[in-house]
């Protein structure tokens, strides 16, 4: 049965996502976004948890296929790759241009 891949915006517009970060709208060049002003390190870790925290309250079958989009920096897509592994089978990275494939290891064989 096919399951479509679970869509998963790690933008800085994810509330849910970036739970304690402090995100400030700002115009740059005409333009209103959104910039981080918690440190990356400690936003890091505040991703992580918020990520664990989504997984525990779903199913983890629904993480088995990922993909990650939204514009934001890598290490935001290295944060979330590296909390979503245990569950993954196949994920996707899509910077709303290219979407690249990432190899997800099988289990190690004895």
């Amino acid at each position: 049965m096919f399951q479509p891949l679970k869509i998963l915006d790690i933008s800085l517009k994810n509330q849910r996502l970036y739970h304690g970060c402090k995100i400030t709208p700002v115009t740059v060049k005409g333009r209103e976004t959104l910039r981080l002003d918690t440190p990356i390190d400690s936003a890091a870790v505040m991703l992580a948890a918020n990520l664990r925290q989504l997984i525990q309250e779903t199913s983890p079958e629904e993480w088995s296929e990922v993909e990650l989009t939204g514009g934001m920096s890598p290490w935001a897509f290295m944060t979330a790759q590296a909390v979503l592994t245990p569950y993954l089978k196949r994920l996707v990275h899509y910077n709303g241009q290219i979407r690249v494939e990432i190899p997800i290891p099988g289990p190690k064989s004895a």
